[in-house]
């Protein structure tokens, strides 16, 4: 009906929102499927808050609409104003199932955002071991990762020993010993 009418379905209001950043809003499963098969839709739009649908679909913790939107060309390394992806939005909410999807479709491991926060770093801020143990199982480059430092100059180890994260500390040392010797 939409395409009979001749509807423009990448039009946006005064804020940015395009439909399918409002139908990715709304958990809009079959409506987004159908946005982005029938039109040009414009998959890697932002709003004026930065946000493509593909960030809306991992704030909203929807699997189904990041998977429908990384097959349509959904750019996963796409951050917002200060470089924060939607894969550093999963790793700072502790989300794995989320952490493994995007590191399954490619997704850079050590990008860093403006701040010099990479996906560990962020992990490491949240606490969450399980992500922190997935991002070191996946290759070398986590490693240089840690040596990352943010604006402040503190590593992942210097996050998650303030936290008092004790546990992700010895991970992150037992990482590293097994890489130096």
């Amino acid at each position: 009906m939409l395409l009979t009418y001749e509807a423009d379905l990448n039009r946006c209001e005064e804020n940015g929102w395009s439909p399918l950043l409002a139908a990715s809003n709304f958990n809009h499963k079959a409506l987004v499927e159908y946005l982005c098969d029938h039109s040009d839709a414009l998959v890697n739009i932002f709003n004026k808050e930065g946000e493509t649908p593909l960030y809306i679909a991992c704030e909203n913790d929807n699997v189904d609409l990041v998977k429908i939107l990384l097959k349509h060309g959904a750019a996963i390394n796409n951050g917002d104003e200060n470089g924060f992806t939607p894969f550093h939005f999963s790793c700072s909410e502790c989300n794995s199932n989320m952490v493994e999807l995007f590191i399954q479709e490619n997704a850079t491991v050590y990008l860093a955002d403006r701040s010099g926060r990479t996906p560990l770093y962020i992990a490491c801020q949240s606490r969450s071991k399980d992500v922190v143990e997935i991002l070191m199982e996946h290759g070398g480059e986590v490693n240089k990762a840690a040596q990352i430092d943010s604006d402040e100059g503190w590593t992942p180890l210097h996050v998650s020993s303030a936290s008092g994260s004790t546990d992700i500390a010895e991970l992150l040392l037992q990482k590293k010993q097994k890489c130096s010797r």
